[in-house]
């Protein structure tokens, strides 16, 4: 796709980006548009973003190969879960996807804990970790098995 901005053409047909999912083409998109606008960009360009370094914890591969695909994502909120396991869905349409998931922080869990439950019911298996304190102390009451009995997949 080729197209014009105060006389200058800019050629995007080699853009790619460095990590899967619609998040990231979303925030892509609104990346380029913000250069564009502030006249970041100048002559032609192309190739795009694939040369970016990833971020450690950002959907980051520790295991890659035929038999096993293990990915490491920092994703602490239930819209970035979404994302997460909707990109790796994306990713890997015909695996079984199964996330490990520590909830970080007590008072998260307790304000977060039914879209937390929504987000991971999207995954074919859920294995749920102790939370993960940090500087909280626990509240009673709240702990990941309030997250499992809000989930729909039991599995």
């Amino acid at each position: 796709m080729a197209f014009g901005l105060r006389s200058t053409i800019f050629d995007w047909t080699d853009l790619r980006l460095n990590y899967p999912g619609k998040h990231n083409v979303l925030n892509a998109t609104a990346a380029i548009a913000a250069t564009l606008s502030a006249g970041g960009f100048s002559g032609i360009t192309g190739g795009g973003t694939g040369g970016l370094q990833r971020l450690k914890r950002r959907f980051e591969y520790i295991v890659r190969n035929p038999e096993l695909v293990y990915i490491d994502d920092y994703a602490h909120h239930p819209a970035e879960l979404e994302a997460v396991i909707g990109a790796a869905k994306m990713m890997y349409p015909n695996r079984k996807v199964t996330g490990i998931f520590q909830p970080h922080l007590y008072t998260r869990t307790r304000d977060f804990a039914e879209g937390f439950a929504r987000a991971l019911d999207l995954l074919d298996e859920c294995i749920l970790l102790d939370i993960y304190p940090a500087r909280e102390q626990p509240i009673p009451g709240v702990t990941s098995a309030m997250i499992a009995g809000l989930m729909q997949n039991k599995t």
